[in-house]
C-alpha cells in the first residue's frame, strides 16, 4: 500500500522481474512444465496426420486422430532453453534425438499439436 500526499508529477514505477523457470507436475516429479513468469510455455508439434480443417460436426473428431509421441527433451533444466531472436517469449530446446523443440506461449499456439509437459531422455 502506498499511503502518501501525491504531488504533480509523481509517479509509480513496478518492476516485475521475470525468468524462465521450470514446474515439476504434482504427481510427477520428472515430468515438467516451462514457465516465464506466469506465462506457461508450449511446445509445437505440427500438424502431422491431422485433418486440413479445424471445423470439425463432431466436437470428440479430433479424439480420433493418433496419438504421437512427445520427445524427451536432452535436459530438463531451463539452461537448456535458448531465446530465439526477435521473437519474444519464444524459445528452442534440443530433444533427446538432436531436433529442435520450439516452445511459444500457450496462449499463442493453436491448430497443432503441442505439449505442455516434458521428461528428460533418461
Amino acid at each position: 500500500m502506498l499511503d502518501r500526499t501525491w504531488q504533480p508529477g509523481d509517479h509509480i514505477e513496478l518492476r516485475l522481474p521475470m525468468s524462465l523457470r521450470v514446474r515439476p507436475a504434482m504427481d510427477d516429479p520428472a515430468l515438467v512444465s516451462f514457465l516465464y513468469g506466469p506465462v506457461l510455455l508450449a511446445g509445437a508439434l505440427g500438424r502431422e496426420a491431422m485433418p486440413e480443417s479445424d471445423i470439425v460436426f463432431n466436437q470428440t473428431a479430433f479424439h480420433r486422430l493418433p496419438p504421437i509421441e512427445v520427445p524427451p527433451l536432452q535436459s530438463v533444466s531451463p539452461d537448456a532453453l535458448k531465446p530465439v531472436n526477435g521473437r519474444p517469449l519464444t524459445y528452442t530446446a534440443p530433444t533427446a534425438d538432436g531436433r529442435q523443440i520450439t516452445l511459444i506461449p500457450f496462449y499463442q499456439l493453436h491448430h497443432q499439436r503441442y505439449s505442455l509437459y516434458w521428461r528428460a531422455a533418461q
